[in-house]
């Protein structure tokens, strides 16, 4: 299970982004604060000067799927559209593991990690350039 979304320098105009903060207040109940802030803290520490990319907002394969090559396939894609957009790729890895994985995959660390209130965990902002643009 993946999401995958092309980045841009605004990439809504602001009354989509007002319509899509009211859809999220309105799917998380009680979490509602929580993911406002949540989205604020991304959206404040998301890099501006990257070259053009795609942003792999979530990737995560089910337990019941795991071994079944559920992550290669993702992988796959992300790389087929990668090399087919010419674009490079931006992540926030969720754990140390999970950076190891995407530096696996060719991605390298940017950045400081983006502190998670209430936690002592941070997200690790992780960025492969296009194929253009690699040596």
């Amino acid at each position: 299970m993946g999401a995958f979304t092309l980045g841009a320098e605004d990439p809504r105009p602001p009354e989509d982004e007002e319509a899509f903060l009211a859809d999220i207040a309105a799917s998380t109940g009680p979490a509602e604060k929580r993911c406002l802030h949540l989205i604020e803290l991304l959206d404040t520490h998301y890099p501006r000067d990257l070259p053009p990319h795609g942003h792999i907002a979530l990737a995560a394969v089910r337990p019941e799927a795991q071994g079944e090559g559920a992550r290669a396939a993702l992988t796959d894609e992300l790389v087929r559209l990668s090399l087919t957009l010419d674009i490079g790729g931006y992540c926030e890895a969720s754990s140390e593991r999970s950076a190891m994985l995407w530096e696996w995959l060719g991605m390298e660390r940017i950045g400081d990690p983006i502190p998670l209130p209430e936690s002592e965990v941070g997200l690790i902002p992780m960025f492969i350039p296009p194929p253009g643009a690699q040596g």
